[in-house]
């Protein structure tokens, strides 16, 4: 939820915000700008998934969930750019890598709830994307909140901010065993192939 509202604070605020201290960046570089979270998000979101056959569930979550961070605070830290074509092109790769960083989470913590909660799957993907809904549609809202008394830089830094904590929740909170999910799938296809072969011959031998 927190990327989605940096994503609308830097939609509705980052206009303003260059028209004000950047004249020479044009609207479509302002575009360029604001899409680039969603359009790398939205090419990356399927190689991401062939990731997860290679590396665990846990350590790719954090690893998107830390690019976010880092490239967030890059982000912020453009606020005291004052060349344009710098503030542009900064501004512009940070929100590429926070697409990136994105991709990744998402992905790789969906793989984890389908998995972790497998007895309950559908409940657990109704109530993420729920949440992922309220983020959109908070988010326009929070930027508000925290532009108004702040403006566009502290805004942008109170958000890098609330991702260190979700980041910092996630390291602490996110199980061990979620790196054994690849073992645990492997465990559970054995059992269940010798749970259907022990059938097949029961039902062989009663069909004698």
């Amino acid at each position: 939820m927190t990327v989605r509202t940096l994503i609308y604070v830097v939609a509705i605020f980052l206009p303003l915000y260059v028209e004000a201290n950047h004249e020479t960046i044009t609207a479509a570089q302002v575009g360029l700008i604001i899409g680039a979270v969603t359009l790398t998000n939205a090419i990356l979101c399927i190689p991401t998934g062939f990731l997860l056959f290679y590396i665990s569930h846990k350590t790719l979550a954090l690893t998107g969930q830390g690019i976010v961070v880092l490239a967030c605070f890059v982000f912020a830290l453009t606020t005291f750019i004052q060349n344009d074509t710098t503030f542009f092109y900064v501004c512009y790769i940070s929100r590429l890598l926070i697409g990136i960083g994105t991709a990744i989470y998402n992905v790789s913590s969906l793989a984890i709830l389908t998995i972790e909660f497998e007895e309950i799957r559908s409940k657990i993907l109704f109530e993420y994307v729920k949440w992922e809904g309220f983020g959109i549609l908070a988010g326009p809202i929070f930027g508000g909140i925290l532009y108004i008394p702040l403006g566009f830089a502290g805004a942008v830094f109170g958000v890098a901010l609330i991702n260190v904590f979700a980041f910092t929740l996630s390291v602490c909170w996110l199980p061990a065993r979620i790196n054994e999910f690849r073992e645990i799938q492997n465990r559970r296809a054995e059992e269940k192939k010798a749970a259907e072969q022990a059938d097949s011959i029961a039902n062989d031998g009663n069909a004698e």
